[in-house]
């Protein structure tokens, strides 16, 4: 009887010593994966991602405004924008976001900006259900 007892003791120990690990484990990659960003120079102050809850909508596909939103990865996947003619919608996070750009297209893209020659980019604006058009949105440069 001993020996079972301490058998039991010994199989719920492990259990919950595994538990545990897997459960700090999990917690730990999820948090590397996360950018860090310090409200300070001496960075101590880490901002943290704001979890922010969006409306989904039928497609699965979140959407909201993104005003207190500092991570590009906290941006609902449609972002509220106001279109050319003033309509109020949404547009794709990769639309409003733009393309990933290399060193040397950035500096392409800055010198074309400088000397006037950049076309700025125009893409459409849905209703929240992120499939109908109400407006295009073209980006204005500052």
């Amino acid at each position: 009887m001993k020996k079972v007892f301490r058998s039991s003791i010994i199989a719920a120990s492990l259990l919950a010593g595994f538990s545990l690990t897997t459960g700090i484990l999990a917690y730990g990659s999820s948090k590397s994966n996360e950018k860090v960003i310090y409200a300070d120079r001496e960075k101590t102050q880490i901002i943290e991602h704001s979890h922010k809850k969006y409306e989904v909508n039928g497609n699965g596909q979140t959407y909201g405004t993104t005003g207190d939103v500092i991570y590009i990865e906290d941006y609902p996947d449609l972002v509220a924008v106001m279109g050319d003619n003033g309509k109020i919608g949404y547009a794709y996070k990769e639309d409003f976001l733009g393309p990933d750009m290399t060193p040397e297209e950035v500096e392409k893209y800055m010198e074309a900006v400088e000397n006037g020659t950049y076309v700025p980019r125009s893409f459409n604006v849905y209703e929240s259900d992120g499939v109908t058009i109400i407006d295009t949105m073209t980006e204005k440069l500052s």
